[in-house]
């Protein structure tokens, strides 16, 4: 029995020494070195249509005991877009024994465009409101609503709910983390009192027009409803204040000279302009009413 004791604590010590070599041994056999990722370059450009698979163009993986392994190259992540207009691209690859390797290089777009604001009324609001994007709608290059990213954002912290004018800027940001920034002025109203002015209304609030192309804040004067009537804009010959036309069915007009312009748009500059359209009405002695609208010059066209 005795014997037979020592034999069995022989064989076991024999049995560990055993399998510690070939667990030694798989240790050293086994591949710790991550695959090497190469790129035909430090960047990549491609459409905003292109898919990932995009990116993987010149990027190839190999790896010491698995030779070629760029079918396990995977675009791993794609950053937010910076200031450049570049995005951060990280590629990953395994090899056999589950080693893993990062590389980075940087995205362009060839066709992207920056959001797009749009702009339906004045920016005008009656005390107490709360919805000040009210008005805005937005869309990224790739035709997408993003009205739900728009942010208004306050030069000075004041309670804008209160009448008064307010400089802020109103910002949207899409998918890719590009933005557009509009600075705009917001007037806050009194309703009882604002409701009774000559209201002016445009057919467009924010226009985007070329480098060098000519403005007229005038040509995009649609009408002005003064004591309740609404006018149309002319040349000349406007009936504003011919009681006498009216009777006889004469359709509501206005001369163009009566309204003031304020502010201007340097065509030549990019950059976003604001101008005002003004009516003093001296006919009916209903107050001065005011619009304003904003002129986005694009570098090479509008967008």
């Amino acid at each position: 029995m005795k014997k037979l004791k020592i034999v069995s604590i022989i064989v076991f010590i024999l049995s560990a020494i055993l399998f510690g070599g070939y667990i030694a041994k798989e240790k050293v056999a086994k591949d710790s070195t991550g695959p090497v990722i190469t790129m035909d370059s430090d960047s990549i450009a491609v459409s905003i249509n292109d898919g990932r698979e995009a990116l993987l163009r010149g990027v190839t993986a190999s790896d010491a005991g698995d030779g070629d392994i760029t079918a396990s190259v995977h675009v791993e992540s794609v950053g937010p877009m910076n200031e450049k207009g570049e995005r951060k691209v990280s590629y990953v690859a395994f090899d056999s024994d589950g080693n893993v390797s990062h590389a980075l290089r940087t995205m362009t777009y060839t066709d992207y465009t920056a959001p797009v604001l749009t702009l339906s009324k004045n920016l005008a609001y009656p005390a107490g409101t709360t919805n000040l994007v009210d008005g805005f709608t937005a869309q990224d290059c790739w035709g997408q609503d993003i009205t739900s990213e728009i942010r208004v954002l306050f030069t000075e912290s004041k309670n804008v709910r209160l009448a008064g004018f307010y400089p802020a800027r109103v910002k949207v940001i899409d998918s890719t983390g590009g933005s557009f920034e509009l600075p705009v002025n917001y007037e806050i109203y009194v309703a009882q009192a604002y409701n009774k002015l000559p209201a002016l209304t445009l057919d467009n609030y924010l226009l985007y027009i070329n480098k060098g192309e000519q403005f007229n804040a005038l040509d995009h004067l649609n009408n002005v409803t003064i004591n309740g009537a609404k006018y149309t804009p002319v040349e000349e010959a406007g009936t504003y204040g011919v009681v006498e036309e009216y009777e006889k069915g004469q359709e509501r007009t206005i001369d163009l000279n009566r309204f003031t312009i304020s502010g201007g748009v340097d065509t030549n500059t990019p950059g976003c302009y604001e101008v005002s359209v003004s009516l003093q009405d001296s006919v009916y002695e209903t107050g001065t009413g005011t619009v304003r609208m904003y002129v986005v010059v694009k570098e090479g066209g509008a967008k």
